[in-house]
């Protein structure tokens, strides 16, 4: 339901929601070996309650990994970091030029 309907719900019925050939997905495979998802009665409370970024070993985007053992295989990290900082700069610029009572933001 989560999907399907989801993609359906998007407009997107046909090309997302479920793991079928030429439907397009994004896939994790989580980790469950740290003391915060013991014990495990139920897969997905541990899912929503338990894990967390570190937990993500690989994350694969249109068929391509692009994390592997929890480090980015297919973008320069050093660069991402760069570009969020210099983006998301601009972006809270922006917001405080249109709202002065958001100043306290900029630092």
């Amino acid at each position: 339901m989560v999907t399907l309907d989801a993609a359906a719900a998007i407009g997107m019925g046909g090309q997302l929601g479920a793991i079928v050939p030429g439907y397009l997905a994004d896939l994790i495979v989580l980790r469950f070996e740290g003391l915060h998802t013991a014990p495990s009665y139920s897969l997905l409370d541990n899912i929503v309650y338990c894990c967390n970024g570190r937990d993500v070993a690989i994350v694969i985007v249109h068929g391509q990994i692009v994390v592997r053992d929890g480090e980015l295989t297919a973008f320069d990290e050093t660069e991402l970091v760069r570009l969020a900082e210099e983006k998301g700069r601009a972006l809270v610029q922006r917001a405080v030029e249109k709202e002065t009572d958001l100043a306290w933001i900029w630092r």
